[in-house]
């Protein structure tokens, strides 16, 4: 099984707009505000730098994710900038990355 190092992977964060949820009934203090997000990113394999095709890319502790596409991409929308996103690959360790740890 190919370690950490056995993938690259290149994480951009895009802000898109907001949500917002507000009743006229209720106190200000029930408002809902929400920023959605776009993640996008590239996997690829470190040794070679060829594109990983199918490699399931999961928001941590939810079931909302996707699959890589032919050329390794992949694009997720996300409410929280400190999500977490779960890689994982059939051959490979999976790993988690934080989006508050990555550059925009």
């Amino acid at each position: 099984m190919r370690g950490i190092a056995g993938i690259i992977i290149l994480i951009f964060l895009y802000q898109t707009g907001f949500a917002r949820e507000h009743n006229s009934n209720a106190p200000e203090s029930n408002n809902i505000e929400q920023t959605e997000s776009v993640v996008t990113g590239r996997v690829t394999d470190a040794g070679n730098g060829q594109p990983l095709v199918g490699v399931t890319v999961v928001i941590q502790g939810t079931t909302t994710g996707i699959a890589t596409d032919l050329d390794g991409l992949f694009s997720l929308k996300v409410t929280d900038t400190n999500t977490k996103l779960l890689f994982s690959y059939i051959g490979y360790e999976t790993q988690v990355i934080a989006l508050s740890e990555q550059q925009n």
